[in-house]
C-alpha cells in the first residue's frame, strides 16, 4: 500500500493515534520519534478495523441480485 493513500486520509490517521497511542502528531516529542515508530503504527492500524482503515479500503458493499428484477 502507497503511503500517500494513507497520508491522504490525514483525519482519520491523526485521530487513530491519538486514541490508539496517546499519540499527538503535532507534539515536538512525536515529530522527533524515528521512521519506524511511525510506519510500524501504521502498519497496526491498517491491519484493524480502525478509522483509517476503512478510509484507505472502505468496506466492500453487498452486490445487487438482479436476478429478481432488483433495480
Amino acid at each position: 500500500m502507497p503511503f500517500i493513500e494513507v497520508l491522504s486520509h490525514w483525519v482519520q490517521l491523526e485521530g487513530d493515534m491519538h486514541h490508539y497511542f496517546g499519540a499527538d502528531l503535532e507534539d515536538p516529542a512525536v515529530k522527533a520519534r524515528p521512521w519506524r515508530w511511525f510506519a510500524v503504527r501504521v502498519d497496526w492500524l491498517m491491519s484493524r478495523d480502525s478509522t483509517l482503515r476503512r478510509a484507505v479500503r472502505p468496506p466492500k458493499e453487498p452486490e445487487q441480485n438482479s436476478a429478481h428484477g432488483d433495480a
